[in-house]
């Protein structure tokens, strides 16, 4: 057993298979599939799943990969201190989140001019299996996602204000059946916010005019400023919205929708990065 066949299972975990790891070339799929073959000869367990495509690793190549990724990660850690290199620490989270509240904490944390950050914009589901894989050191992401299995902490408690184009004729507080002649730009898919906002606009016999679908909230922010459409905002983000071409008004019954934001990690994570975990103490007191 060898760091560079430890290395190789571990890249096609991350990739997701075995020709995505290799990058399409012939010559270093057919090194690696001998590495992992040789590897498996060495534990005597499949670890690859070759009887689909693509090729993904076995639940137990899964696991002697996430175990193998964090070895490696201590290695290169170990290696930064040795030669004053800066030890790399990766945190997971959805763009609205590392932009507006992990960048603005992390710029004040006391380790990071001996750290490389690697930030990582991943949908919750990607960033549980990232952290389960030991692929991430921590990651900010609603509660409500964060499966047992990983240990978090609750950072943050947020609501959402509606925002409207500046030009807007409409002025707070707004009624469902005012909204209902707005233009509204949302987040895709069927989120928790989109759930909200269905239920209550059906109790008021309201049908919203959902008119734009985003795949993150600065595309709402810029909907609403620049094509004059309404829209939900994170209470955190608000403050940082361009002056004077959007306006945050009150809807009714909004204030009643609140969403806690945790950070995660896999529970042995500290065993890898002691940066990481100087991280995750420092956002332990920031968030009191």
């Amino acid at each position: 057993m060898s760091l560079e066949r430890l290395a190789a299972l571990v890249a096609v975990g991350e990739a997701g298979g075995m020709a995505e790891a290799a990058g399409g070339e012939a010559v270093r799929q057919s090194l690696m599939s001998r590495q992992i073959k040789e590897l498996e000869a060495h534990f005597g367990c499949a670890l690859l799943d070759r009887s689909t495509l693509p090729r993904r690793l076995t639940p137990t190549g899964e696991a002697l990969a996430a175990a193998a990724g964090g070895f490696l990660r201590t290695l290169g850690t170990l290696g930064a201190d040795e030669t004053d290199q800066r030890a790399v620490v990766t945190i997971g989270g959805g763009e609205t989140v590392l932009h507006h509240l992990v960048l603005p904490l992390v710029k004040s944390w006391p380790g990071l001019d001996r750290a490389r950050l690697v930030l990582r914009n991943l949908p919750s589901h990607r960033l549980v299996r990232e952290l389960e894989m030991r692929r991430m050191d921590l990651a900010v992401l609603r509660a409500s996602a964060v499966p047992p299995t990983l240990v978090h902490r609750v950072v943050a408690r947020y609501g959402y204000k509606l925002c409207l184009p500046a030009r807007a004729k409409m002025r707070g507080p707004i009624k469902w059946k005012d909204l209902a002649k707005q233009p509204l730009a949302v987040l895709e898919g069927d989120g928790g916010l989109r759930r909200w906002l269905r239920g209550a606009s059906a109790k008021q016999g309201v049908t919203l005019d959902l008119a734009m679908e985003a795949t993150s909230y600065p595309q709402v922010a810029e909907a609403i400023a620049d094509l004059g459409y309404a829209g939900f905002l994170p209470s955190f983000v608000v403050p940082r919205l361009p002056a004077g071409r959007v306006r945050a008004v009150v809807l009714e019954d909004l204030s009643g929708y609140q969403v806690e934001l945790a950070m995660a990690r896999h529970p042995q994570a500290w065993d890898i990065n002691p940066p990481a975990r100087s991280l995750w103490a420092y956002f332990e007191k920031k968030a009191g």
